[in-house]
């Protein structure tokens, strides 16, 4: 994030983040970037780097135009107009091969890493629901990049005792797969019948945006925002298309978060929640005086007022 902001102009050198970190619920143990062997199991063959100085950007090609048509039909050839899926087996079978994490989480399965009592998924949701709400006197900004995108939009749709999010960012996001989009309407249509198309979550209060690459193959649909309906304050998601230009022994990975993180768009973002947190932090100081001082004035109101009337003499 700081490597974007100072692309943009806007160095900052400090920025308020916390990682909710849910890997361990999956895994024994992370990946060990001291670990130089590209054989060992723990080797991460993509750390992050710095852009290179002149790095070319890719450029529109053959392959990109057919993904981008691909997946405006996406809808059309894998869901049937009650959204559940045309070819249901064929999709979970892609998901099993494709997506480990995605069916640990949507299989609901236990958890043997650390509670064996608790479904992996209600786990990685509880980590996102404590730090929501150890931060609920403050203006937040929610980023989930990949299946953390899945896992922030079931926490604000299903949660309502969490708090408020200003603004939410999902990046590389497979949330308008069609497979995917099937199971978060299923599974809202239980508690809400007559929705047409899954909301946008209640608890964003400002904006939502979502960010993607167009040869990102994990956010296969680049344009979620028909996939989604507005919520009740009238706030859909906003599409926002980037070149992601992440980089590895001359390898590109356009669906890399550090990729996502550094671009200009997102950056622009970042720099407008943190200048609207500094200035309502301001409001709310400025607030928080005015009351406490008249608070005290109104106290020493009623101490001159009980006195005088202890003054007057008896009628």
């Amino acid at each position: 994030m700081r490597e974007g902001l100072a692309r943009i102009g806007k160095t900052r050198l400090h920025i308020p983040f916390e990682l909710v970190y849910w890997a361990d619920v999956l895994y024994d143990e992370p990946l060990d970037p001291s670990i130089t062997d590209p054989s060992h199991a723990l080797f991460n063959p993509e750390p992050y780097t710095e852009v290179k100085p002149g790095q070319v950007v890719r450029t529109v090609t053959f392959r990109k135009k057919i993904m981008r048509f691909i997946g405006s039909k996406l809808d059309k050839i894998f869901l049937k107009d009650d959204m559940t899926l045309k070819f249901e087996g064929l999709t979970n079978k892609f998901i099993s091969k494709y997506f480990h994490d995605l069916e640990a989480y949507f299989g609901d399965s236990s958890n043997p890493v650390q509670e064996p009592h608790y479904s992996a998924k209600e786990l990685i949701r509880k980590r996102l629901i404590d730090a929501l709400t150890r931060y609920r006197k403050y203006e937040i900004m929610v980023i989930g990049h990949s299946m953390g995108s899945i896992i922030t939009y079931d926490v604000l749709v299903h949660y309502p005792q969490i708090p408020e999010v200003h603004t939410l960012v999902t990046m590389g996001s497979p949330l308008g797969l069609p497979v995917i989009v099937s199971r978060i309407y299923l599974e809202l249509k239980k508690f809400k019948p007559d929705i047409k198309k899954p909301p946008a979550p209640g608890k964003v209060s400002n904006k939502w945006y979502n960010i993607s690459d167009e040869d990102d193959n994990v956010a296969l649909d680049h344009s979620i925002s028909n996939d989604y309906e507005k919520n009740e304050k009238g706030i859909n998601v906003e599409d926002i298309n980037v070149c992601n230009d992440y980089e590895f022994n001359g390898e590109s990975n356009p669906h890399k978060v550090y990729g996502y993180l550094r671009t200009p768009e997102f950056a622009g973002i970042i720099d407008q929640f943190l200048t609207e947190e500094k200035r309502n932090l301001f409001y709310m100081g400025f607030k928080s005086i005015r009351d406490s001082l008249q608070r005290a004035a109104d106290k020493i109101k009623k101490i001159f007022q009980e006195k005088n009337r202890g003054d007057q003499p008896p009628v």
